[in-house]
């Protein structure tokens, strides 16, 4: 078999979790495997985890301590690198006591791996702790406490695979806590919620129902941010955040963002300057009107400036709100490398930050904002973002025009979109769960 091949920890066919198949090109992660967690970036972990590198001798990872991590740190250099892998052989687990000591020592040596090289925090396991729903991140938590409920996996009601999913993941998080500083622990598994707001309306117009929150629901948004104590945050922040090993966010930390520059966003944002908004402008659009959002109103460049100097930070979303996976080469570098250049003509501080049209992103998408200069690239999918997110691949959840004080908060705390409970879906709605940020993205 030519090329890079990886190995791979391989469980009992009891347990319901398959192997890739020998020859499988290694790409983004397809769920269900031995990770647990739901959001599942193009930039993370491999699943399952590489438990060997074959055929790599030009980047063994020789600067890299050995462990059982030290395969993980090699694949993940070697994707970053361009090269292509496919998977080729297994290591079996024969047992929940084995699995449960290589967790643990997976745990300790993935520190080790990202303390030799921060830049791999992403693509490992280790950074993945924001990857799992509030569900799993609340389990791991009380697991931690105590260990000793892990064994309850082993009830009838839990499937195999799942037992054995619970188990290993409870083991790793259990290595990582013992190994880790206080500082790296918090860093680890704190995380930040990013809101996304398109219209400030509410006119609820066919089509933009959804997107158009009144002002007053706007109004009392913010003034639960204020009284609940949560701490705005800047993109310089988060790019600290994201690339400084030494670096925490606050516990409540949060940033409010907007999406295409309504013209309707220009008094409430000014009004709420305090929350260190930041709005995202198609910077071949200002002046105009949305072709993408029935004609509405955009915000024109005066206006944009004077937003800024009121203490709103504005960012691209693209030349034309363009969808950048469907686009050519050379018209995705114009999209990109052009709205900065508008940017810094029309405006004093603008920022290296990208939030994609409609979501949509691949990963050339984000090799081209990266050659750009943009720092920090927003999607649409929900979920909270922590230290190993991909910083061009951030998350956002959507606020709706009809997200009252339970439904926002409950988007504050998870970044998901709710349960059914304060969920009311209207045929068509974008609001159900999952969703991304409905249609003028």
């Amino acid at each position: 078999m030519a090329g890079v091949v990886v190995r791979s920890w391989a469980w009992p066919a009891s347990t319901g979790v398959t192997t890739p198949r020998d020859g499988d090109p290694v790409g983004p992660p397809p769920g269900g495997g031995q990770l647990l967690g739901h959001y599942r970036p193009e930039a993370g972990p491999l699943d399952p985890v590489p438990s060997a590198v074959e055929g790599a001798a030009d980047l063994t990872g020789q600067d890299l301590p050995p462990g059982p991590a030290q395969a993980e740190a090699v694949a993940a250099r070697l994707q970053l690198a361009g090269r292509a892998l496919v998977w080729g052989g297994t290591d079996p687990v024969g047992s929940l006591a084995e699995l449960e000591a290589l967790g643990r020592e997976r745990g300790r040596s993935s520190l080790e791996m990202v303390r030799a090289d921060p830049l791999l925090l992403p693509a490992l396991a280790l950074g993945a702790w924001s990857n799992a729903g509030w569900r799993v991140r609340s389990l791991r938590r009380v697991l931690l406490v105590l260990p000793g409920l892990r064994h309850l996996a082993r009830a009838p009601h839990c499937p195999p695979g799942w037992t054995w999913r619970i188990r290993a993941d409870a083991a790793f998080w259990a290595g990582v806590r013992r190994h880790a500083t206080p500082t790296e622990w918090r860093r680890l598994t704190r995380s930040y919620v990013v809101l996304n707001y398109h219209r400030l309306a509410g006119e609820r117009r066919t089509g933009q129902d959804q997107i158009d929150v009144a002002p007053r629901r706007f109004d009392r948004h913010m003034a639960i941010l204020r009284l609940l104590r949560y701490r705005p945050l800047t993109a310089a922040e988060l790019v600290r955040f994201h690339t400084d090993p030494s670096s925490v966010v606050p516990r409540r930390g949060y940033l409010a963002t907007f999406d295409d520059g309504y013209a309707d966003n220009a008094g409430p944002l000014t009004r709420h300057a305090g929350h260190r908004p930041l709005l995202f402008v198609p910077t071949a659009e200002p002046g105009r009107v949305a072709h993408w959002a029935a004609g509405e109103p955009l915000l024109d460049w005066d206006e944009l400036a004077g937003l800024e100097r009121a203490g709103v930070a504005i960012g691209s979303h693209t030349r034309h709100h363009a969808s950048l996976p469907r686009v050519s080469p050379a018209e995705r570098r114009d999209e990109l490398v052009g709205s900065r250049r508008d940017l810094a003509e029309h405006l004093a501080r603008p920022v290296d930050a990208i939030a994609y049209p409609h979501g949509r992103h691949d990963a050339g998408t984000r090799r081209a904002a990266a050659e750009a200069g943009f720092t920090l690239g927003f999607t649409t999918a929900p979920g909270r973002n922590g230290a190993g997110t991909d910083q061009l691949s951030l998350r956002r959840v959507g606020i709706w025009s009809d997200d009252g004080s339970l439904r926002f908060l409950w988007k504050l705390w998870t970044a998901e979109m709710g349960p059914r409970l304060l969920t009311r879906v209207r045929p068509g709605s974008p609001s159900g769960p999952g969703s991304g940020s409905g249609p003028a993205s």
